[in-house]
């Protein structure tokens, strides 16, 4: 497929479109014959892990916040390491599933991580930071879920405007975004492409984490890189990762929405999530190995009963 259809079948998906979940929905299918250029930032980010969990990396649990369709999910799985995808495009979790079947993959909003508090070494977050209207509440979400000795990657910075087109720091560049800013705004979604993104991460990132450092990476861009989370960490002993069970580490997003219930999840005839709080009763699908933790799929199911649960999802759609 020519750079002139790619782009041309980008745009009208961002036209069409009327959130970042449709937007990713719709461009799922070529998403990696058009962002070619985030596999260096990948590298990247690969390199930074591989220095930090040296000889550790079958014991370090990583979520890749945004996972899309797999390349950095695949890229850290093959050096060793433990990795869960989140992204909130079902199609795109759709290919990357396609792809790689024995990858383990959540849909979720970043804002409301379906996660057991302290769960995982490190969160890893490449190319979907800019969709993010609220960064101090994903931020607040990633510490929740980090182990008190975690790690927090994320870039790269500034973004480019729609993901691939680099802007220099001059007016023109400044009123190319802000007509940008406009234009998505008016289709409905969120894109940042300022300046200003990567600033506002450091300075929230500070205010969470113990260490705040920025790493070069590819084409003038940086990775910014938090440890230690501070929110009322008391330091614990992971469990071995090679013994805990995916299906224990989710929660109910409604839950975690009100941060004051537990939110265990109960699986039932392996198509089905439970929630075990009796003030929610929350049920949530499985589809192609896929727990759809989003907080709408759990009010639709919310009055069935446990007994007339369909056995297999593809009856619902």
């Amino acid at each position: 497929m020519t750079k002139f259809i790619l782009w041309f079948k980008i745009i009208w998906a961002a036209l069409s479109s009327r959130s970042t979940q449709a937007f990713y929905d719709k461009i799922s299918t070529f998403y990696d014959d058009v962002y070619v250029e985030h596999e260096v930032h990948a590298r990247t980010i690969q390199t930074m892990l591989n220095e930090i969990y040296a000889g550790d990396e079958n014991e370090t649990l990583i979520l890749d916040l945004g996972c899309g369709t797999g390349m950095m999910t695949k890229m850290l799985s093959e050096k060793g390491f433990k990795v869960v995808g989140v992204d909130i495009s079902l199609s795109s979790l759709y290919v990357h599933h396609d792809n790689y079947p024995t990858h383990e993959l959540i849909q979720a909003d970043a804002n409301f991580l379906p996660i057991a508090d302290n769960t995982f070494h490190s969160v890893v977050c490449l190319g979907v930071w800019r969709h993010f209207p609220d960064v101090e509440k994903v931020l607040s979400e990633v510490s929740r879920i980090l182990t008190s000795d975690g790690t927090f990657i994320v870039g790269y910075f500034p973004p480019a405007l729609a993901g691939s087109i680099s802007l220099d720091q001059n007016w023109t560049g400044r009123l190319l975004i802000r007509f940008y800013e406009i234009l998505t705004k008016t289709l409905g979604y969120i894109d940042r492409a300022d300046f200003a993104l990567e600033e506002e991460t450091v300075e929230v990132a500070k205010k969470m984490f113990s260490s705040v450092s920025k790493v070069d990476t590819a084409f003038d861009r940086n990775i910014l890189l938090a440890q230690y989370p501070l929110e009322n960490k008391i330091y614990t002993k992971t469990q071995d990762s090679e013994v805990i069970q995916f299906y224990d580490i989710l929660r109910c997003p409604s839950c975690v929405s009100t941060n004051k219930r537990i939110g265990q999840l109960k699986l039932i005839q392996n198509n089905w999530l439970i929630c075990q709080e009796p003030e929610c009763k929350h049920k949530y699908p499985i589809h192609k190995s896929i727990p759809l933790l989003l907080q709408e799929e759990g009010e639709k199911w919310a009055t069935v009963s446990e007994e007339n649960l369909q056995v297999s999802f593809e009856e619902y759609q």
